[in-house]
């Protein structure tokens, strides 16, 4: 119990330092960010509780406690092990997922999808790109068109690009993609960023994809790790309404 405590104000310390570095690094509209604030608080307060606990139900706490752990742990090692994963089947279009645009710049974020769209791109020269995103509050263009500028600064030929620019979240880029393909059974290529990609491929399956594969942008930043967490999450949420 003692060692359970001590952990639990460790990962309250650090949840508070990275709520700090995100906010500096990504801004404080960053989606999810005062998660960190409320794990730190609910960590903070289990481990003054932990010593307040019955011994007759401590065994029971630490299991439950040490077996939601690892069942996050385990989750979070899938969605790395999915993301690492290359294409190996050469696509006929490849799907470039929408992420936030401020003005008419990409995030950090849709920056590195766009940067490993381009070099996948070029990899496959016959492949189609459909740059998918609407646009949303704060935004001045869609992100479709953002994504859509960075390939060609990036030297990629317009006439390869088809845009879709409607779609309001993962399960609309993936639906109005398809539109656009025509054909389930086609070799398509779904580009996001790694913590994103399995829950991607599976809402594209889900969908009726039948050769589906996922390009991870494996730049690391720090938001990495804050977006890995609230995957564990969004997949969740996404199982519950039958999108996976």
């Amino acid at each position: 119990m003692h060692f359970t405590s001590i952990i639990l104000r460790i990962v309250s310390a650090l949840s508070v330092i990275y709520f700090l570095v995100l906010a500096a690094f990504s801004g404080i509209r960053t989606s999810f960010l005062w998660f960190w604030i409320l794990l730190a608080a609910a960590a903070l307060g289990l481990s003054l509780l932990i010593p307040r606990i019955p011994a007759r139900f401590s065994g029971w706490f630490l299991g439950s406690f040490w077996s939601l752990v690892l069942v996050f742990v385990i989750f979070e090692g899938v969605l790395v092990f999915t993301a690492l994963r290359r294409p190996k089947e050469a696509p006929e279009y490849v799907i470039i997922l929408g992420a936030q645009v401020r003005g008419e710049t990409p995030s950090k974020v849709l920056q590195d999808r766009i940067t490993a769209a381009a070099e996948y791109l070029e990899e496959y020269p016959l492949a189609v790109a459909i740059c998918s995103g609407g646009r949303g509050t704060g935004e001045m263009i869609s992100e479709a068109e953002a994504i859509r500028r960075g390939l060609i600064e990036k030297g990629i030929e317009e006439e390869r690009i088809l845009l879709e620019d409607r779609s309001s979240s993962t399960v609309e880029n993936i639906l109005f993609s398809r539109e656009i393909i025509g054909d389930d059974s086609l070799p398509v290529t779904v580009v996001s960023n790694n913590f994103h990609i399995f829950r991607a491929v599976q809402i594209a399956k889900k969908q009726g994809l039948t050769h589906v594969q996922g390009l991870g942008a494996a730049k690391f930043q720090p938001v990495t790790i804050h977006y890995y967490v609230r995957e564990f999450f969004a997949v969740i949420k996404d199982f519950l309404v039958g999108n996976l």
